[in-house]
């Protein structure tokens, strides 16, 4: 049996692509209605002073973004590099691959550049694929059910056939994976419980879909809360609480 944790550095800051991409070319989304909110009046007050980012700022926000996108193609060949070798020793098809990113990021949301600790979705979300070869006669599929980090462990346990310490968050996989009508999770945690040099400030709160939701709540340690709507308000641009 084969284990094998792999964690490029790509695309951390400052991106630097490789240099067979450093002029790729590359098509971004354009902004987000986020980027242009303006009130903050909703928010904490570590926010309000915040304000769209001028022109000038987002333009360099955006060309590291790009940056990042090439960088990422770098990251591209490395997983191609990965799945070649499991080809050509036979274990490609007996092998469950896991993509996952460990947090997402701000690019001149709500104010915010190059930032990642804070309850946005932006920040929140982030890409999660698993390949199982058991189940590719499947066909690919999107899992719309609140999963995350902390069900990996727990899903590579069920995999492996063994039973993880009571000490192990998260759930496994498997069955949601298999298309089983699983009792799952309505609820999810977000967290900043530490804090660091470049934000002080920490949070606790919740994704739901509890009462038929979506919804996201959060109580900073300053006793301040948010509480958003995600079905009416999806950029989170109006705080309800």
């Amino acid at each position: 049996p084969l284990f094998l944790c792999a964690w490029p550095v790509d695309p951390h800051r400052p991106p630097k692509p490789q240099p067979q991409y450093r002029d790729a070319v590359i098509e971004l989304p354009p902004p987000g209605p986020a980027t242009a909110e303006s009130d903050y009046s909703d928010k904490p007050r570590k926010m309000q002073r915040n304000r769209p980012l001028p022109a000038r700022k987002l333009a360099a926000v955006r060309k590291e973004q790009a940056e990042a996108a090439r960088a990422l193609l770098g990251v591209d060949d490395g997983i191609a590099a990965l799945i070649d070798a499991l080809k050509a020793t036979g274990r490609w098809e007996n092998t469950v691959l896991v993509f996952a990113g460990d947090h997402g990021y701000m690019w001149g949301e709500h104010g915010l550049a190059r930032s990642k600790d804070n309850p946005y979705r932006e920040s929140v979300y982030y890409p999660f694929l698993i390949r199982d070869p058991a189940l590719a006669g499947s066909g690919n599929r999107d899992e719309t059910r609140m999963v995350g980090n902390i069900d990996i462990a727990p899903t590579l346990a069920d995999l492996a056939g063994v039973t993880p310490g009571a000490a192990v968050d998260g759930r496994s996989l498997l069955p949601l994976m298999r298309g089983e009508g699983a009792d799952w999770r309505e609820e999810y945690l977000i967290e900043k419980p530490t804090a660091t040099t470049k934000d002080t400030g920490t949070f606790r709160g919740v994704y739901s879909a509890v009462g038929g939701g979506p919804f996201t709540y959060v109580l900073h340690d300053t006793g301040e809360e948010e509480l958003y709507d995600l079905a009416a308000d999806p950029h989170q641009m109006e705080s309800v609480h």
